[in-house]
């Protein structure tokens, strides 16, 4: 997670193997004035996400190259505070609901995806980390 919280631009990384999704979510992103960044590939945003350091993740069941749960415990391993949105098919295998709980996953999108649930998620998730930022402030008598 990003610790620089100088403006309220969010950066949020978004692995589906979808195109037309992966188009759409990228286009609501940037209309809610966030960075998007978009992959189709679970190794390569693993490589993104040494990289960049999103704010938040948003995971599809449908991933290239490796399953969405072991990319999932990939990054919580090594930031077990990492945001994540697992975006779910009507049909969530139990194996994947029950591996993302013990995971801690934060949020969970039905597909298909809703332009409301997409941008209430963002801005729940955007609050979580402003008062993340606020409690660091005050710990460090900024």
């Amino acid at each position: 997670m990003s610790d620089d919280f100088t403006d309220d631009k969010l950066t949020i990384l978004v692995c589906e193997s979808d195109t037309r999704i992966l188009k759409r979510l990228e286009l609501w992103i940037k209309a809610m004035g966030n960075e998007p960044i978009v992959c189709d590939d679970g190794i390569i945003a693993l490589q993104i996400f040494e990289e960049k350091r999103p704010d938040i993740l948003l995971v599809s069941q449908n991933i290239n190259s490796i399953g969405p749960m072991e990319f999932i415990e990939s990054i919580k391993n090594k930031i077990p505070s990492q945001l994540v949105v697992l975006m779910v098919d009507e049909e969530i295998n139990t194996s994947i609901f029950r591996k993302s709980i013990d995971l801690q996953v934060d949020r969970y999108l039905n597909k298909p995806l809703d332009a409301n649930a997409v941008f209430s998620i963002v801005e729940l998730l955007s609050n979580y980390l402003q008062i993340i930022k606020n409690q660091k402030k005050l710990g460090e008598g900024v």
